[in-house]
């Protein structure tokens, strides 16, 4: 090779080295800033919808207590109509439709308890709950749940209404715990941060 080609060589080399080099290590540059700031972006985001999501399951817990609170309040104010309205019967047929549309509101509920345990004992799942005793009473009050039947005569439906007030009584309590373990979750995570 001629020398004034090898010295051609080496000038070009060492200018592109002089070009190339500042642009590769400021593409490398770029590129990684970008990154640190895509996955950084990624984490907030990722932060921020995480709290969404929590809000959002405290919010259901919550709604559903309140749900729970209000078929509870409605069997005791149903159940306190009745029992008046019975005791002043005296084969009023106006009193013995009343009740008789009572009885019709409790087979409803009899229907609806073992989905709204089923929904509840799922939760206490979902949340680890279910080593609790409260997971296993709402078992119990499952299985008693299916053997509730419609009452032709006022004392079976009677009956029926003081065990479904217990039992939305007492899903009222799971729920509770529902709610107080959506709020240690909820929050936990920014209080040890704090």
């Amino acid at each position: 090779m001629d020398p004034l080609q090898i010295d051609l060589i080496k000038t070009v080399s060492l200018e592109a080295i002089k070009i190339l080099g500042p642009a590769v290590v400021a593409a490398l540059t770029g590129y990684w800033a970008a990154r640190l700031q895509y996955v950084s972006k990624l984490k907030e985001l990722e932060r921020s919808n995480e709290f969404n999501a929590r809000q959002q399951l405290f919010d259901y817990y919550k709604n559903q207590q309140a749900k729970l609170a209000e078929r509870h309040k409605e069997l005791a104010d149903g159940l306190g109509q009745v029992l008046a309205f019975a005791a002043v019967a005296d084969d009023d047929e106006k009193n013995t439709k009343i009740v008789k549309a009572f009885m019709g509101t409790v087979s409803t509920y009899i229907s609806i308890v073992p989905f709204d345990i089923d929904m509840t004992r799922r939760d206490m799942k979902t949340k680890g709950l279910e080593a609790t005793d409260e997971y296993q009473k709402l078992g119990e009050y499952h299985d008693s749940s299916l053997n509730l039947k419609s009452g032709e005569s006022f004392e079976t439906t009677q009956a029926n209404v003081y065990i479904l007030f217990e039992i939305y009584s007492f899903l009222e309590r799971c729920n509770q715990l529902l709610l107080e373990r959506q709020m240690e979750g909820l929050f936990s995570k920014y209080m040890k941060n704090a």
